[in-house]
């Protein structure tokens, strides 16, 4: 989170507790009453097993919020004497911990069997996903990595005890877009090449995946794409294209045995847009007076929205468009459209857009790190606004508190708060979760 490799987002490591402490092995809250922010949960790291080596860091990867149930995943990476080592002067331990808002035992705490992260020595870059499947409490790790020399990827589910669930082949990075759907299926799918736009869905019930990564056939190129499945099953993809000097959004239903040059998806309904059309030609590609992404989507029941960010290519200012569909409509509603947005915001969307989350409405959330802060940004029709924010600047050993693992359940915001050292060690380490109702 993070690096991008080690969680969706990777910002807290917990610190030294101050003198007093509390029956959970840890001290008072990290972040003060003012920050807005109210402790509901603390986790302190239990020593790795088999290992009594001095505790050097705490990071978190995942939370998990379901109706009073809190799940963290974080890991614990301890010094190795020197006598000891091998490759490394680090061990790393991942643990789930599980609790219930405001409990006054400490949550329940398991160690982690580590998924390999490495399959072999020709990989040039590896992502890494500790999450949690969707309102339980069973751990799973979704590793991405690429080898050197390799058209396509690697997707894989490891269970707890690190073996391969299942494994896929996208041709793009994919972690950037998946996502483990409520039902355990895992999705993902982006732009790829232009022309084509690629589908990657694992259907844990069957055990099987649905690839599909072919273009039209014809003068279609995509400016923005993503696949997704309602509440009835349906796995759709939207669409923003441009063909000749036009551009159009479509809501499409996927033809899995197509061949080229057939289309790969049927269309329900199209849609003209003229604002994203292309504003000259380079060779047969267009170009546009800007650059257009799906920064994020949700969808509920069977209705999907989606954000669409959108870069001003001499100006570089970022503007927000929102859309909405429900299944059976012939037309997309708009929610909002070119709403200015900062900076920070914009860069998240377009470079990390699996650190932001969106609400049906079409507000777009996120943790954003800026001038030595983090803080909460939500964007809407009405613009952009903040709130929750925690100085991140340095008191002596100490950098001020960080917030990761932004979530958003019945009104409010829940994250992950701790404070990264310099030079000292971590002995004595906890994380809290904190919970804000703006």
């Amino acid at each position: 989170m993070n690096s991008r490799g080690w969680s969706c987002l990777l910002l807290a490591i917990a610190a030294c507790g101050s003198s007093s402490t509390d029956e959970n092995g840890s001290s008072g809250p990290l972040l003060p009453a003012s920050s807005g922010w109210k402790r509901i949960a603390t986790v302190s790291p239990a020593t790795p097993l088999g290992n009594d080596h001095e505790p050097y860091a705490i990071a978190p990867h995942e939370l998990s919020v379901d109706g009073t149930a809190v799940r963290v995943i974080y890991s614990v990476q301890t010094l190795i004497p020197p006598v000891d080592q091998t490759d490394s002067p680090y061990l790393t331990t991942d643990f789930k911990a599980i609790t219930v808002e405001d409990s006054p035992t400490p949550p329940t705490v398991t160690p982690i069997t580590i998924a390999n992260t490495r399959p072999n020595e020709n990989i040039i870059a590896t992502t890494r996903r500790p999450i949690f499947r969707a309102g339980s409490d069973v751990f799973e790790t979704l590793l991405f990595y690429r080898n050197a020399g390799d058209q396509f990827g690697n997707l894989v589910d490891y269970d707890e005890a690190g073996t391969q669930i299942t494994v896929e082949h996208p041709s793009f990075d994919a972690s950037l877009s998946s996502k483990m759907l409520a039902n355990g299926d895992i999705l993902a799918g982006d732009v790829n090449f232009s022309a084509v736009g690629e589908l990657d869905h694992y259907d844990r019930a069957a055990n099987t995946w649905t690839f599909i990564n072919q273009s039209a056939g014809d003068n279609q190129w995509l400016i923005a794409y993503t696949p997704f499945v309602l509440a009835s099953g349906a796995t759709l993809a939207f669409r923003l294209y441009s063909e000749g000097d036009q551009a159009f959004l479509s809501i499409a239903d996927f033809v899995p045995g197509a061949s080229f040059p057939a289309a790969p998806y049927a269309a329900r309904f199209i849609e003209a847009h003229p604002e994203y059309a292309r504003s000259g030609v380079n060779g047969v590609m267009p170009t546009y007076a800007s650059t257009t992404t799906v920064g994020a989507y949700v969808t509920d029941g069977q209705t999907v929205t989606v954000v669409l960010p959108t870069q001003d290519n001499a100006t570089k200012q970022y503007t927000l468009s929102a859309y909405s569909w429900t299944e059976g409509e012939t037309t997309f509603r708009t929610l909002y459209h070119a709403v200015a947005i900062s900076t920070a915001l914009g860069d998240l969307l377009v470079k990390q857009r699996d650190r932001v989350d969106c609400r049906i409405d079409g507000t777009v959330y996120a943790i954003v790190n800026d001038a030595q802060t983090y803080k909460v940004v939500e964007a809407t029709a009405s613009g952009e606004t903040s709130f929750g924010e925690v100085s991140a600047m340095s008191d002596g050993d100490a950098y001020g508190p960080t917030l990761s693992q932004l979530r958003y359940l019945d009104g409010a915001y829940y994250a992950v708060v701790g404070l990264i050292l310099g030079t000292r060690t971590y002995d004595g380490a906890y994380l809290d979760v904190v919970k804000l109702v703006p």
